[in-house]
């Protein structure tokens, strides 16, 4: 009988479920670095890019304009790669954030890989 799930109450279905998994591993100690990311610079990058997966877009532009909003601020101690890892899933838009969640858990851990994963 040790092996049942943990009882669950009708409230418990009414919370809503978080996936915890990311595609994206921080380089060492950004993740313990300053989190603190302004929320104008998130409301910043997802009205002015939002990449939809849509053919007629471009992902090297893409790319090149969110590094250009990005190296407009500082943050903390965060070096740049970190904000970049970090402040990228703001940029997508649904169907293009589906497709970052399904790849494999901490498969993406430099810039350098999400750009290449990115712009296949």
């Amino acid at each position: 009988m040790g092996d049942q799930p943990p009882r669950r109450v009708v409230a418990d279905y009414g919370r809503p479920t978080t996936n915890p998994h990311s595609s994206i591993t921080l380089p060492n100690g950004a993740a313990a670095g300053n989190r603190s990311i302004p929320t104008r610079v998130m409301q910043l990058i997802k009205a002015a890019l939002q990449f939809q997966g849509l053919e007629s877009e471009d992902p090297s532009n893409h790319i090149d304009m969110f590094v250009q909003i990005c190296e407009t601020f500082n943050i903390g101690n965060m070096n740049d790669e970190a904000i970049y890892l970090r402040l990228f899933p703001f940029s997508l838009a649904v169907k293009s954030y589906k497709w970052l969640k399904s790849l494999s858990a901490g498969s993406i851990t430099t810039w350098a890989g999400l750009q290449e994963k990115f712009m296949t």
